[in-house]
């Protein structure tokens, strides 16, 4: 277990390493220890499970963190026990904007449209960042005055929908369901993905600056019954949104049409439905599923970024 400030690293001793076992319903610590003077630790499950998965926490300054997990039927890789913890600040490095995909469906059959947006953010500094208080958080985004969280019904009587670009984001997808309707700039049609049996336009733009807005404007088109509701990374979704976008992101492929284990949008969606499920309960299965996505969602991310 090491401790990074600074851009360097040092041991941590005294701390206490759990291990956790994790299925597809259940998970539970199985074994505790507290690292050595050298930061060094070792724990074992009872028996390999081969049909579940495996991972270390520790808690530093009130923050969990969390190894990256392996399946119980592979060995662990060399780097897998080594458990990173970070000082925390409220006030640097500053929380961006990785990537922000926009989902728009078809009119209903009373002519309104839902809307999804899967925002994903990006730290890279070397704190944990935390709110100095409960009246300013760490990270904000304006949403369209129509929005209900981040998740909303757009009436019909809306012919133009304006999404606010109010700081920078890496990359932006917008997703249009209806053919009739048009993006305007900065935005470049993509080709199409199909998603649950209905086509979708996408838009892109990468590096896209603060400032401006992001125009849909909707044709005329007539409404159809609905196929599936989606739902973005947020604990108050219900469980059938978070299943539905689960299996969404799981059938859909980037730009392949074949999506990858570790794809950045099907894990965050994984995380929905695990939000969804959680109903508002935080218990440690919640928790340390959530990490083991959330390691896994960032090393995703760094490898995108990388490539680009």
């Amino acid at each position: 277990m090491v401790h990074v400030a600074g851009g360097d690293t040092t041991a941590l001793p005294g701390a206490w390493a759990v291990l956790h076992q994790v299925g597809l319903q259940e998970g539970a610590p199985v074994d505790s220890v507290r690292t050595d003077r050298s930061g060094r630790y070792a724990v074992g499950a009872p028996s390999r499970d081969t049909a579940v998965s495996y991972l270390v926490s520790a808690q530093y300054h009130g923050i969990a963190y969390f190894t990256e997990a392996f399946a119980g039927r592979a060995q662990p890789p060399d780097t897998f026990a080594t458990l990173v913890v970070y000082d925390t600040s409220s006030t640097s490095p500053p929380i961006t904007l990785f990537e922000r995909h926009v989902i728009v469906r078809f009119g209903d059959s009373d002519g309104s449209r839902r809307v999804v947006e899967l925002l994903v953010l990006h730290n890279a500094g070397d704190r944990t960042r935390i709110p100095p208080d409960t009246g300013r958080p760490v990270w904000r985004l304006t949403l369209p005055q129509e929005a209900l969280l981040v998740g909303y019904l757009v009436p019909a009587s809306v012919g133009t929908l304006e999404f606010p670009v109010d700081q920078d984001v890496g990359r932006l997808h917008v997703l249009l369901e209806d053919s009739a309707a048009v993006v305007e700039a900065p935005l470049e049609p993509r080709g199409w993905e199909n998603l649950e049996g209905a086509p979708f336009r996408r838009f892109t733009a990468d590096g896209v600056t603060a400032g401006g807005e992001v125009v849909v404007r909707f044709g005329r088109g007539t409404g159809v019954p609905e196929s599936l509701v989606l739902w973005i990374v947020v604990p108050v979704a219900a469980l059938a949104l978070g299943v539905g976008l689960w299996r969404w992101w799981r059938d859909m492929g980037i730009d392949t049409g074949t999506a990858r284990a570790d794809e950045p949008e099907r894990l965050a969606a994984e995380i929905a439905t695990l939000d969804a499920r959680a109903a508002g309960r935080q218990d440690e299965e919640y928790r340390v599923r959530r990490a083991e996505l959330k390691a896994r969602l960032t090393e995703a991310l760094a490898r995108r970024e990388g490539q680009g």
